[in-house]
């Protein structure tokens, strides 16, 4: 008898834990931001001044999970950005890489728990996250160290990428400003 009771608590625990992350983003957010993205990229703005929308760090959370990452990153299962003051950013991102492209990852490195903190840089339509920390699976690495030899296992591209690389904005936005717990979207 206290075997079951011990097991519908945990069913009811692990239940509970599901809802409560389940919960955690609104669809109504994220398409509240996806609307906004697709205006922003059919709207050519003649203007000398930049317009702007500002969505709070719960939006963009639910945007980045329940849209984001499906459509232009299904190898990240989840993310939690923290929007700090100065553009600053802090998170945790869940990878897991499977499928045919990853076949020559060592299989240590195809379920990764990543925590992250720096500072985001944003001009000319691009922006890059510097990072200053940097924790997968537990253990804390210097971003610089662990950029040399993700360089070094790329000896045979002829382009190599690094972490600190600049990346193109989502078409029609023009640059990028985190307050706390906001995040401000030029257009």
């Amino acid at each position: 008898m206290k075997k079951n009771n011990l097991f519908l608590i945990l069913i009811f625990i692990l239940s509970f834990s599901f809802f409560i992350s389940a919960a955690e983003f609104s669809k109504e957010d994220a398409k509240k931001i996806d609307r906004f993205l697709k205006k922003a990229k059919k709207t050519k703005s003649k203007n000398m001044f930049l317009r702007k929308v500002t969505f709070t760090e719960k939006e963009f959370n639910s945007y980045v999970n329940l849209i984001y990452i499906k459509r232009y990153a299904p190898e990240a299962k989840y993310v939690q950005l923290n929007l700090e003051r100065k553009n600053s950013v802090s998170g945790k991102l869940k990878l897991k890489l499977t499928g045919k492209r990853y076949s020559k990852v060592p299989s240590f490195l195809k379920d990764i728990d990543l925590q992250f903190s720096g500072i985001i840089e944003c001009e000319d339509y691009k922006m890059r996250l510097v990072f200053s920390k940097l924790t997968i699976n537990g253990s804390e690495y210097d971003p610089q160290v662990l950029d040399e030899a993700f360089s070094a296992y790329q000896v045979k591209q002829k382009v190599k990428k690094s972490m600190f690389d600049w990346f193109k904005l989502l078409p029609g936005l023009r640059n990028i400003q985190i307050t706390k717990r906001r995040i401000t979207l030029y257009y």
